[in-house]
């Protein structure tokens, strides 16, 4: 005879993650996702002593699988630490990239299939999102096909998956029942403009952010030919004191280049980070849009049919224009790193070229390098 009120208890950690979504987790401070590991792994323990063998294989292994999935949710949360503990360690990778897909649908988890036929009534993207889990439902297969992932996990995630796709279907039929099928194809049409209006909102912002970074980033780099100048007659002292290295008057004379020197790799270094920092934008949002790109890739697909072509045609278009700003962003992002990468040279060239002068008028055997070799 199972003792409900006892498995409650012993449930009670379980049923407290679950109730937070993965972002509110992530935010919990270090002190409480311990607390919270520690209180999972006691009741896990109680689990298997005093209520695992009397329960049915059916029963005992689903809760063991809730046991295991609460524990991902916290390993998953914890890698948001700067410093993760060995919390997160208990999981591979391939275990840890389950949850922030399994949580986009979380909404099908806290509504019942009329609550949601009722919004797929009043939001396009609702009824859009039951269609594209009823699309990669399959994905369900390389998860229980895949080795890295343990048996307890794909219990948890079939049933769950399966409970899902149960309440969308029935949703998806209230909703057409309730308002017939032409209301759905119109919120189908809808849903592609808004996709398609999304999109082009955060390709256009994308465009004028870029331009206002190329902007700033090129008055920065206006004080580049002053700092050239400056590199020019750094040399010129050296190349004058180069015949006399190793007297003791040079190695005075270079000395007194050493303030030069740094204020110099320090003017360098300066428009480095500008550069470096307007290069890293430009690689995130060139990631935001190979996102957005496989997100309309993926609509795309869903019409293929003759009658469904100007859905096609307008998610096409899209994608090309998501595709220029692609290829501009990355063109400029190369530029800009060879612009780095020839700051970085002329730093290095300044400061191992007055080390090494250095070394000489101090008497080190060294291989010298002359400004012509430079």
């Amino acid at each position: 005879m199972v003792d409900n009120d006892r498995l409650s208890t012993i449930m009670e950690p379980v049923r407290l993650i679950f109730t937070y979504d993965l972002e509110k987790l992530s935010h919990e401070d270090e002190v409480k996702k311990i607390q919270l590991w520690n209180e999972l792994k006691n009741s896990e323990s109680i689990f298997d002593r005093e209520l695992g063998m009397d329960l049915p294989p059916d029963l005992r292994a689903d809760i063991a699988s809730q046991f295991s999935f609460a524990e991902l949710r916290l390993a998953v949360a914890e890698q948001a630490e700067l410093e993760p503990t060995s919390i997160s360690n208990v999981f591979n990778g391939t275990e840890l990239s389950i949850v922030p897909d399994y949580d986009k649908y979380n909404i099908f988890d806290i509504t019942s299939a009329n609550e949601l036929a009722e919004r797929m009534q009043r939001k396009s993207d609702i009824y859009h999102l039951a269609l594209q889990y009823i699309k990669e439902y399959s994905a369900l297969d390389a998860i229980l096909d895949s080795p890295q992932i343990r048996k307890d996990l794909k219990i948890f995630l079939k049933k769950r998956y399966q409970e899902r796709l149960n309440k969308v279907n029935e949703g998806i039929q209230i909703y057409i029942g309730r308002y017939g099928f032409g209301h759905a194809v119109k919120q189908i049409e809808k849903s592609v403009l808004e996709i398609i209006k999304q999109s082009e909102k955060q390709r256009v912002a994308i465009t004028e952010e870029n331009k206002r970074n190329i902007e700033e980033l090129s008055i920065k780099l206006k004080s580049l030919p002053e700092i050239q100048q400056k590199t020019d007659r750094f040399n010129d002292n050296l190349d004058n004191i180069e015949s006399n290295v190793q007297t003791g008057e040079s190695l005075q004379e270079l000395k007194s280049l050493e303030p030069i020197t740094e204020g110099l790799a320090d003017s360098y270094k300066s428009l480095e980070r500008e550069i470096a920092a307007k290069i890293n934008i430009i690689e995130q949002r060139n990631k935001e849009l190979a996102q957005k790109e496989t997100e309309l890739e993926k609509n795309r697909q869903q019409y293929s049919q003759p009658e469904q072509e100007e859905k096609q045609r307008l998610i096409e278009s899209e994608l090309k224009e998501i595709l220029a700003v692609k290829d501009k962003l990355s063109t400029q992002a190369a530029a800009l790193n060879r612009e780095k990468d020839n700051l970085v040279i002329k730093r290095q060239e300044i400061t191992d070229r007055l080390r090494q002068l250095n070394e000489i008028a101090e008497g080190k055997s060294i291989r010298y390098i002359s400004s012509q070799d430079a």
